[in-house]
């Protein structure tokens, strides 16, 4: 019980889980949830007036057919006649054909041409090594290169800069506990809060002399 609000969620109960396997999926399915109404009446039956909402769809969908329209447009794939419009029933149809003719399609799966191979590089475990602030610092000393950081948070991407030998001349970071964290690994370098844009006037750079402490 938090806020005056009880959350009651019948489906955890095992016998209610066993009552619903009886049911094939077609018959669970309807909006109206004709089964599930009957099967809870007297739990919904002892709720306070108004304590249910009816009407309102808290469900909503996700857009998958613009997110997958190149299904539908892909004759290859949409390949049956009338052509589907939704992606749903597609996938419907395509499991019905594969269903009745598995043969048929693990002929055109054969033929299609072999997928690349993805390229893997497998790390030596021999070849890391724990470092410091102080093995970071030292390597930044050689300057090969500087940098500026933005969406720096508490400073992981700059730790690598200044691995490779890099210079961080400035980091911007708009979340006030990264930048805070960030100021702590890197007392040096200058941690800008405001927000980057092009209208942005430049920033600063100040100097101090404090050294890095490890978080």
């Amino acid at each position: 019980m938090q806020y005056g609000k009880r959350l009651f969620d019948p489906y955890l109960d095992e016998a209610i889980r066993e009552y619903f396997l009886r049911f094939d999926h077609e018959t669970l399915s309807p909006p109206g949830k004709p089964i599930v109404r009957a099967a809870l009446v007297d739990e919904l039956r002892d709720l306070p007036r108004g304590s249910l909402t009816v009407g309102v769809k808290l469900q909503t969908g996700g857009g998958v057919d613009a997110l997958f329209e190149t299904l539908l447009t892909d004759d290859t794939i949409n390949r049956f006649e009338p052509k589907y419009a939704k992606v749903a029933p597609l996938c419907q149809r395509w499991a019905k054909e594969v269903e009745q003719r598995p043969e048929q399609f693990v002929t055109e799966l054969k033929a299609l041409p072999p997928s690349h191979t993805a390229a893997m590089t497998i790390s030596d475990p021999a070849r890391y090594r724990p470092y410091t602030l102080a093995d970071v610092r030292r390597a930044s000393a050689a300057r090969r290169f500087t940098v500026v950081s933005t969406f720096a948070g508490g400073g992981g991407s700059c730790i690598g800069y200044h691995l490779a030998g890099g210079h961080v001349a400035i980091a911007n970071e708009f979340v006030p506990e990264a930048a805070r964290t960030y100021r702590t690994n890197f007392p040096d370098t200058v941690c800008s809060t405001r927000a980057t844009s092009a209208r942005s006037p430049p920033m600063r750079k100040r100097s101090t002399h404090s050294s890095p402490r490890p978080v």
